[in-house]
């Protein structure tokens, strides 16, 4: 019988360049999703909100707010602060003794955020969809 060795594993680097390229992929990959969203999806939903001609929750013209906003010159400092912030947390990682853990826990809060802001923006747009029938339904 072959004895198990029960060694602990040996610990990564400080430095490890991993963490840069998942903060570098992390963070942009979050523009990416607000920038499509922004410049593709809410502008379909505007659309479709001028024709019906109703009153628009303060989440619907808040998004649509945002929306065009990001169009006009948003997309940058988005873009510019994704970049920014992956550069700032792979920097304060970096002589971390426990990196990995450190981007664990912002990995989990960043997933956190994304869901809140879809389900924000889901429930923005579908909110004047539930009015429109109500409405033509008469009830």
């Amino acid at each position: 019988m072959i004895p198990l060795a029960y060694e602990s594993p040996e610990p990564r680097p400080a430095g490890s360049w991993g963490i840069w390229v998942a903060y570098f992929l992390l963070w942009p990959a979050v523009a990416l999703i607000l920038t499509v969203s922004c410049l593709f999806i809410v502008p379909k939903f505007t659309a479709m909100f001028l024709d019906f001609k109703v009153q628009l929750p303060d989440a619907t013209r808040l998004l649509i707010g945002f929306s065009r906003w990001f169009q006009h010159y948003g997309w940058a400092i988005v873009w510019l602060m994704s970049f920014g912030i992956a550069f700032a947390m792979s920097a304060a990682t970096w002589r971390s003794k426990t990196p990995w853990r450190t981007f664990r826990i912002t990995h989990r809060l960043l997933w956190v955020l994304l869901a809140l802001l879809i389900a924000f923006g889901v429930w923005a747009l579908y909110a004047p969809m539930l009015n429109l029938v109500t409405t033509i339904s008469g009830k």
